[in-house]
């Protein structure tokens, strides 16, 4: 037997191992693009809130100062120290957050009613607020975290330039007023 007839006995080569190998680089690559995607910036303004709620019959005047009386001692109770979540798991009249110590995960702008949403963007972050009341009772509400969007922010220093220019118009224009 020559050289030649001796390699062509020999099995063709194995590339298992290779392509095993390259499989699990393109697994471990994915896995880490999936992990850095969970810290990934909202493109969105959110606002992420906890609150107590207390209901009350809007026909039942004595019920509505039942309620109130109530958020008020819990309020009192949370100022003395006590834990919000769990007076929120005790007390909340609200089912899908209660259970969770009053947790509400973040929501854009305009999603709460009125006197909600606009303490919601507006509040001190970790601060107990004053009573808020809205269509659904009172509520006691702690801003946890509030993210305002690029373009958001963009558009709130726009607002704040056009105010700033037409105080400033008002200004000249009634000094024009004078010198007439």
């Amino acid at each position: 037997m020559s050289l030649e007839n001796n390699n062509a006995l020999e099995d063709p080569k194995d590339y298992t191992r290779h392509i095993w190998i390259g499989i699990l680089v393109v697994v471990v690559a994915m896995i880490a693009v999936i992990a850095m995607q969970g810290d990934q910036i909202p493109s969105n303004s959110e606002v992420t809130t906890k609150h107590i709620l207390i209901q009350f019959s809007k026909a039942d005047p004595a019920d509505r100062a039942r309620a109130l009386k109530r958020i008020q001692e819990i309020r009192q109770r949370i100022l003395s120290g006590e834990s919000f979540e769990s007076l929120a798991r005790q007390y909340s009249d609200d089912p899908g957050s209660a259970a969770r110590g009053g947790f509400i995960p973040p929501q854009p702008r305009g999603t709460f009613e009125e006197n909600y949403d606009a303490y919601a963007w507006s509040a001190d972050l970790d601060t107990l607020g004053e009573i808020i009341q809205t269509s659904h009772g009172f509520h006691l509400v702690v801003v946890t975290k509030r993210y305002i969007s690029p373009a958001d922010e963009y558009e709130q220093e726009l607002d704040r330039r056009v105010s700033e220019e037409r105080s400033g118009n008002r200004g000249s224009d009634s000094e024009e007023d004078t010198d007439k």
